[in-house]
């Protein structure tokens, strides 16, 4: 009979090990950083971008875009620079489009990131609906199996450890004392 419970004791302290594991590795963080590699994304991006409109900024000036169609020969040069201004506001629009989006998006977000750390913060600062480990007497303990995280969804990681420590102590001490006690009985079962 204690050897069963010493045996069950063991397995339900790694159970309860193995829930803890699992809470802290599937917590609300993995949406928060992945919002968090977006926006640096975005900030690579509109870095790349304000280079090249700067860039194009520089291009536009009328003394680069004379240099930049010197080397064609033409009958009409201020064809060419016109067509060569459009071309380039043309291209410092659509960057700045992408931009102005880009700022949007970032905007976005950081209003998903704030959102998101509210949320986990209110998840383990509120009190759980879920009931705990002291369950009142009316509910069977099976009840309280069938949930799937066996009622400990606010018990941290530090304290299922210690917890199952306790219990794997408590249980191997049992065991120590029934195999001392069991001992001398064989020994003065073989000395007859």
């Amino acid at each position: 009979m204690r050897r069963t419970v010493t045996i069950i004791s063991i397995v339900l302290a790694f159970a309860f090990a193995f829930t803890a594991t699992a809470q802290e590795t599937s917590s609300a963080d993995d949406p928060i950083a992945n919002l968090k590699e977006q926006l640096a994304e975005i900030e690579s991006t509109k870095t790349e971008l304000r280079i090249r409109l700067e860039e194009l900024d520089e291009e536009l000036k009328p003394e680069n875009i004379e240099i930049a169609v010197a080397g064609i020969g033409s009958t009409h040069p201020e064809e060419l620079r016109e067509h060569r201004r459009k071309l380039l506001t043309i291209e410092r629009d659509g960057i700045q489009t992408q931009l102005d989006l880009l700022e949007e998006k970032r905007a976005r977000i950081k209003a998903a990131i704030a959102a998101a750390e509210f949320a986990a913060y209110l998840k383990y600062a509120l009190p759980s609906p879920t009931p705990s480990l002291a369950t009142p007497l009316s509910k069977p303990m099976t009840q309280l199996m069938m949930l799937p995280d066996f009622g400990v969804q606010h018990v941290s990681l530090r304290t299922m450890f210690f917890a199952g420590s306790a219990l794997l102590l408590a249980s191997l001490l049992l065991l120590l004392r029934q195999l001392a006690l069991t001992t001398p009985n064989r020994s003065r079962n073989r000395n007859r």
